[in-house]
């Protein structure tokens, strides 16, 4: 049976394609599994797919090359929410920086068996990228301003100290009567109604978190009476 590992940011998408394709693979004498956060943990006798969130530009160029070049295939996710002037921006970037490599471009159905074996065809090509070990925390947060909120993680990623990585939770906001449910990955931020989850969770992952200064800047999101 052919092996793969799944690699890719945190955020990108690794799971909901594990869960998506699994049964279909292994009925293809595929075994996938899921490399955890933000590893690069190819075995020697696997191959490397890396799954990308294409709905934002990776607008580095050195990123985005590393980013390319750790996989022996490419797996671009929520093809379907991806405006069309980011369609041609991703499908000449795969041209430029990966013209060797198989790809798949993943919409809401999934992958038919051909696209599948199209990338299972992959030669070995992967290069272990420049990944930094990153630190988690969860915290309990109060009521917040979301629009404040949403500053403060656009801050965090761009900050070339801390580089927040991921962020999820369920926020009680201001500006809305039902609880949050927000996402972000290395770049992009994403919000959900959360239903009856159970709102004041947040989880963050980073290369440096630093509690003071996180307080401090999450403190200025806190809406007014908490």
């Amino acid at each position: 049976m052919n092996k793969v590992c799944l690699i890719g940011w945190p955020g990108s998408g690794k799971t909901r394609f594990h869960t998506m394709v699994s049964q279909q693979a292994q009925a293809l004498g595929l075994s996938l599994r899921e490399a955890p956060g933000l590893v690069w943990d190819r075995g020697a006798t696997e191959q490397a797919w890396l799954v990308v969130d294409a709905r934002h530009r990776i607008e580095d160029e050195r990123e985005r090359a590393a980013l390319f070049n750790a996989g022996d295939a490419l797996v671009l996710m929520f093809w379907q929410e991806v405006e069309l002037a980011n369609q041609a921006w991703w499908l000449k970037q795969l041209k430029s920086y990966a013209d060797n490599k198989p790809y798949a471009l993943v919409m809401q159905a999934g992958l038919t068996d051909n696209e599948l074996l199209k990338l299972m065809s992959a030669a070995p090509s992967a290069i272990r990228p420049d990944w930094p070990m990153l630190a988690r925390v969860e915290l309990t947060v109060p009521r917040l301003v979301l629009e404040h909120f949403t500053f403060v993680l656009d801050a965090m990623q761009r900050d070339p100290e801390i580089q927040l990585w991921r962020a999820v939770g369920v926020l009680d906001t201001l500006e809305y009567a039902n609880r949050v449910a927000i996402e972000a990955g290395r770049s992009g931020f994403y919000q959900y109604d959360a239903g009856d989850m159970p709102a004041g969770c947040l989880r963050l992952e980073a290369r440096a978190l630093k509690p003071a200064v996180l307080e401090e800047w999450l403190s200025a999101c806190y809406a007014p009476g908490g």
